[in-house]
């Protein structure tokens, strides 16, 4: 067995002694295929899978996924004569959505006066306490990684959860977020905060409901996130959607109906990317050696992401990578090669291997264990963190002792108001189709179930699925 990334196929595929044992491969599974057919990634290992078929033909492709919008289309990314198999008959959900507006008792007083945080975030928050009592096991879901270490920081504020509670995410450090597993999995903890970095099969025990905070935004990620919860086929899964306002709500509401009439968002694909190529001719020619480019071209269309790919366009690419002097282009006999230019080529490869942008970043370290505790993008870093100053990781307090280009040093610290991490690009895109239905939802004042008008000024808005 073999389990690896997009990424390190691409490596695996030129390196001399390991890409001879793949000669062998008789059957590749792509887990969580929905996920690579929006992205690049996938685009990259839809090539990597071709170049494996050149060295072993005919092995068996598998893709798995618990929710794909277009089951058709995915199957024609995986690889030809795909057989689709569902192999899960629809299990009933518990959804609720719940409108809390009004923080109740003293405890919600010297919350909002600790916190600064206004009457309707604590009144969630409580909501949360609430529900986390109530069960034995929960994740409470966030769209981005602020959310998470904001509504940390709050839960982290109630007595009653000062121990119970976690947060993960991708920005805290490989050894903090294996060790909330871990809590979690050993019940040490009742609940994590987190963001999708937990939405996918990772093993960290029974999860008995989930907490989505705000509108999940898709269908395909209210449906994986709750589907964490009642992971048996004979349990249901279980989830609780705190809505921030009237047309989160209504938002929420939406998403919870195109859930039940098994409407799932159709998933974008990225055809014929030419930085994806690029990397792609650069990676045959070191393994080839010499190749024609039209053979590069019957390669490249073998693929879904490819199949319309132009002669013209593929000589485009290689022409601009022999401009750059990494690759090199011949004519023999009115035909067109390929050639490696040796180490040029190779470090072209090895620096490129990954489509997930650069952005620089500073590891978090802290001062008494030595450990890593959290990665800050530099523009939050630029705004917010000087020597002495205090900022939210992991939902606590640290205070900066030192920093340099790479590295923040802290310790932990008193205070529990401070920044918090801001990071970029993590919104979550809404389709067409939902905001429509949000719309409507708003301009009918549809009634729910429970008969509570979205608008009514209720302390509680109730709506169940």
């Amino acid at each position: 067995f073999l389990i690896t990334t997009p990424e390190t196929l691409q490596s695996v595929l030129i390196a001399p002694k390991l890409s001879d044992a793949l000669v062998h491969v008789r059957h590749v599974v792509v887990d969580e295929v929905h996920e690579l057919f929006e992205s690049k990634r996938g685009v990259q290992l839809a090539l990597g899978l071709e170049r494996l078929e050149a060295k072993t033909p005919h092995f068996q492709r598998i893709g798995l996924s618990a929710t794909i919008g277009a089951p058709e289309e995915v199957a024609k990314f995986l690889g030809k004569n795909v057989k689709i198999c569902n192999t899960e008959q629809k299990r009933k959900l518990n959804l609720t959505v719940e409108f809390v507006t009004r923080a109740r008792g003293i405890e919600s007083a010297k919350l909002r006066a600790q916190l600064h945080l206004p009457s309707t975030t604590v009144a969630r928050l409580q909501r949360i306490e609430e529900i986390i009592h109530q069960h034995k096991s929960a994740l409470i879901f966030v769209n981005t990684r602020y959310a998470a270490e904001s509504i940390a920081n709050g839960l982290y504020a109630i007595e009653s959860l000062k121990h119970g509670v976690s947060v993960h995410h991708s920005s805290l450090s490989k050894e903090v977020r294996i060790e909330t597993e871990r809590q979690f999995k050993q019940q040490e903890i009742k609940a994590i905060v987190c963001t999708s970095s937990l939405e996918l099969g990772i093993d960290i025990g029974s999860i008995e409901v989930v907490v989505q905070y705000g509108s999940p935004r898709q269908v395909t990620r209210l449906l994986q996130r709750v589907g964490r919860s009642g992971h048996r086929h004979y349990l249901e899964p279980n989830g609780v959607i705190l809505p921030t306002d009237e047309v989160d709500l209504a938002e929420s509401i939406a998403v919870c109906q195109q859930a039940l009439a098994g409407e799932l968002e159709k998933p974008e694909h990225h055809f014929n990317s030419l930085d994806v190529l690029a990397h792609f001719v650069a990676g045959i020619a070191v393994e080839y050696g010499k190749i024609q480019i039209v053979r590069v071209l019957e390669m490249c269309r073998n693929t879904y992401s490819y199949h319309s790919l132009s002669l013209e366009d593929l000589k485009n690419v290689c022409r601009q990578l022999a401009n750059s002097n990494i690759v090199t282009m011949q004519e023999e006999n009115n035909e067109s090669f390929l050639l490696t230019r040796g180490t040029r080529t190779k470090l072209y490869y090895y620096e490129n291997v990954s489509t997930i942008p650069d952005q620089r970043r500073f590891f978090v370290r802290d001062a008494a264990t030595r450990k890593n505790v959290a990665v800050l993008d530099e523009a939050f870093v630029s705004e917010f963190i000087e020597t002495g100053g205090i900022f939210i990781a992991q939902g606590k307090p640290w205070k900066v002792l030192s920093l340099d280009d790479r590295e923040i040093v802290v310790e932990a610290a008193g205070g529990i108001t401070a920044a918090i991490p801001d990071w970029v690009g993590e919104e979550i895109p809404v389709t067409m189709e939902t905001s429509q239905l949000v719309a409507k939802v708003i301009s009918e004042k549809t009634r729910v179930r429970t008969g509570i008008n979205i608008g009514e000024p209720e302390e509680k808005i109730l709506a169940e699925f």
